[in-house]
């Protein structure tokens, strides 16, 4: 059954990927779409890789092992979401999932940004990442209170997670 789904699946993928390839190097495509062009990055991209991708990595897996941590304390299996109930504990292990997740929304935009902001400004990029990072798990942390108001009250860093996507998007 496996064998089967990736044959399905594999085959057709490579067919079409060779088939690009053949296009793009013997084909001579209107309006200039064709060829290659060079793509120079600056030497510390290295930085907005570090700080941007795997800093924001880890970021977003500490918050799912509060989030893993929050299930087994407060009785949430999955594949639920969200805790259903009205409780002191539901609103706990919602307000820390709630923290995990909005950040999950803001994310791919963040990467994004940072793989194309990098390329111009790469160290300014890597310090609104690592603003990002820190600021992400303070308001986060605020947020995992049980009280959500304080998602921006607990820290000072924590009401900058809006500075450092907005920075990063300005690059």
């Amino acid at each position: 059954m496996a064998t089967a789904l990736l044959v399905k699946t594999v085959v057709p993928l490579s067919g079409f990927l060779f088939g690009e390839r053949y296009v793009l190097n013997n084909v001579d495509l209107p309006l200039g779409l064709s060829g290659t062009t060079d793509v120079s990055v600056p030497k510390l991209y290295g930085l907005v890789v570090l700080a941007n991708v795997v800093g924001s990595t880890f970021t977003f897996v500490a918050l799912s092992a509060k989030v893993g941590a929050a299930r087994k304390k407060y009785d949430v299996p999955l594949p639920q979401l969200y805790a259903t109930g009205t409780t002191e504990n539901d609103k706990k292990f919602n307000c820390i999932q709630r923290a995990h997740q909005q950040g999950l929304e803001t994310y791919s935009s963040f990467l994004a940004m940072s793989l194309i902001g990098g390329i111009r400004h790469p160290i300014m990029t890597s310090v609104f990442g690592a603003l990002y990072c820190v600021s992400r798990l303070k308001w986060a942390e605020g947020y995992s209170s049980g009280d959500p108001d304080k998602r921006y009250s607990h820290s000072w860093l924590g009401r900058h997670i809006w500075t450092a996507l907005i920075g990063v998007l300005a690059t």
